[in-house]
């Protein structure tokens, strides 16, 4: 006993559970980060979904959009529900949508450096924060409107409740706080609860096991009993995660490699993403070399050291325990993703697997950490270098996720101006491919909905739909996806070839992901062709 309170740190001086001023620097520090530049980038594709489903007035609104949506959001609902509260109160701004985000990142680090300190101790604790402080794939999704960082959230609760009933068997609260976090963030993303389930095996296994394992679940055990009953009938009814384009064990090969790389250091760390698609990967990654090869060697150094560090021995048997639960927990946790992608299809990439972020961020410290060193320590030194080196390498992708263009998101609020301000446009502007939702909130509603008309049909349908338009300018948001839903590629020039010879390309306006194209109607066109064109259908009110 004497040995274990002189190995593990203390608790500051103080009332129980005070902050130690470093911690509260850190935890302004991440804060800070996640509010930086909040507006500068347009609301995107993906956020303009979010605010379609939780845009009605009343809860049966949302559920409705809900049930006539994607099949992936009907399994993880809570999410657009509270997000509609939200915006009730605190209005439909950028900054009110994404403070949200923000505020949940902000609690997800307070939850981390409390998980840490429960473990391993303040100290440790601080390493903890300073890493998910700086993590850029951290602020990236805490600046969305997404889901993301409320799942966030969620995970550093349900990993302190997790770590609590461990620590304190007897008391009910961190087993009722366990249940509901694991619910919640099933709820939120159906993936999370493969991490309950990871937690679960791994506590399991790790002794002392199955003595008291089931008064530990049992309130979770009980929680998820209607939640997998909710996602089992809505699967059963086709909710089934949508299948990758790509064929299924490339795709999976690829995100395994992708995955790590994005929650170490973010995915604006490299190359764009719109470099790392296709054939093209391995060839923009090789000319991005030298970032590469550092962020190999940095987490290789930090890995060995922590190895080091846990072959060395010398921590108590709850330190060690708990280290080794949760490095169990994170390999369990990414074997069952990996299977859940097979087995649905899932495109996997980093935002479905933060969970994983957060057990590490909360174990990595031990790589700069000792019981009781003594002497010159070399992996001790190279442990600490490795992670300092890492929230650099963290630091230097946020730099190019704030400036960057290459790395900024579809630019919606530039398309939008430029169709607003563009006085022959109004009312002659036709949406191919994107969220007219997004069109609409930043200002231009006057766009036409052509996303579910064929490309040989393109012609007649504006046509019918512009009236004596001279002039129509056609909005394509991923030009890839369009072309992909066609079953063509970008090759083959699909839009000049569905507009023609009734309408004449001029020009080509591009922001980033969207591309305008400007037609005029070709004079000459006989009468005859004019009255075989369709009737437009009816246009959408909504992205």
């Amino acid at each position: 006993m004497d040995r274990e309170a002189a190995t593990v740190p203390s608790p500051p001086a103080g009332r129980p559970g005070a902050w130690p001023a470093w911690a509260v620097a850190w935890l302004a520090v991440g804060a800070l980060l996640r509010c930086a530049w909040l507006t500068r980038q347009s609301l995107w594709w993906d956020e303009g979904y979010s605010l379609y489903v939780s845009g009605g007035a009343t809860l049966a609104d949302t559920v409705e959009r809900l049930r006539t949506g994607l099949p992936n959001d009907r399994l993880m609902p809570l999410y657009y529900f509270v997000l509609q509260g939200w915006r009730q109160a605190f209005g439909q701004g950028e900054v009110a949508l994404r403070a949200l985000s923000v505020l949940c990142g902000v609690g997800s680090l307070g939850f981390l450096y409390l998980a840490a300190r429960r473990a391993f101790g303040p100290g440790h604790a601080l390493w903890t924060l300073a890493l998910a402080a700086t993590s850029s794939v951290h602020v990236y999704y805490s600046q969305e409107v997404r889901m993301y960082a409320p799942i966030l959230l969620l995970c550093s609760a349900q990993l302190y409740a997790y770590l609590g009933a461990v620590e304190r068997p007897e008391a009910t609260g961190p087993r009722r706080l366990l249940g509901v976090t694991t619910a919640l963030g099933t709820l939120t993303q159906v993936t999370v609860g493969l991490y309950g389930v990871a937690l679960a095996l791994a506590d399991l296994i790790v002794p002392p096991g199955a003595r008291g394992w089931l008064r530990r679940w049992w309130p979770t055990l009980a929680l998820l009993v209607p939640v997998a009953a909710y996602v089992a009938t809505v699967a059963l009814g086709g909710g089934r995660p949508r299948a990758d384009d790509q064929a299924r064990p490339a795709a999976l090969l690829r995100n395994l490699a992708f995955v790590p790389y994005g929650l170490a250091v973010g995915m604006t760390y490299g190359p764009p993403i719109d470099e790392l698609r296709g054939a093209g990967a391995a060839r923009a990654l090789l000319a991005d070399w030298p970032r590469q090869v550092a962020l190999v060697a940095v987490l290789a150094a930090a890995a060995a050291a922590m190895v080091a560090s846990l072959r060395r021995g010398g921590w108590p048997r709850p330190v060690t325990r708990s280290a080794a639960r949760l490095l169990l927990a994170a390999g369990l946790s990414m074997a069952l993703m990996a299977a859940f992608a097979l087995a649905t299809g899932l495109n996997w990439l980093p935002r479905h697997t933060l969970f994983v972020m957060t057990t590490l961020a909360v174990v990595a410290p031990l790589a700069a950490r000792r019981p009781a060193p003594t002497g010159r320590d070399p992996m001790l030194v190279t442990g600490r270098i490795a992670l300092v080196l890492l929230i650099a390498l963290n630091l230097d992708s946020l730099t190019r996720y704030y400036f960057d263009g290459r790395h900024a998101r579809d630019d919606y609020r530039a398309a939008a101006r430029y169709l607003r301000d563009d006085p022959g446009a109004r009312g002659r502007a036709v949406l191919l491919s994107g969220d007219l939702g997004l069109l609409s909130y930043y200002g231009d509603r006057g766009v036409l909905d052509a996303r579910q008309v064929p490309w040989h049909r393109l012609a007649a349908w504006v046509e019918a739909a512009a009236g004596d338009a001279d002039r129509v300018l056609l909005v394509v948001n991923r030009e890839h996806y369009w072309y992909h839903k066609q079953g063509a590629t970008g090759r083959d020039d699909l839009i000049g070839r569905g507009m023609g010879p009734a309408y004449r390309r001029e020009s080509i306006r591009s922001f980033k992901r969207i591309k305008i194209y400007q037609f005029t109607k070709v004079k000459s066109r006989p009468d005859a062709d004019r009255d075989r064109a369709p009737r437009a259908p009816a246009r959408s009110a909504s992205g």
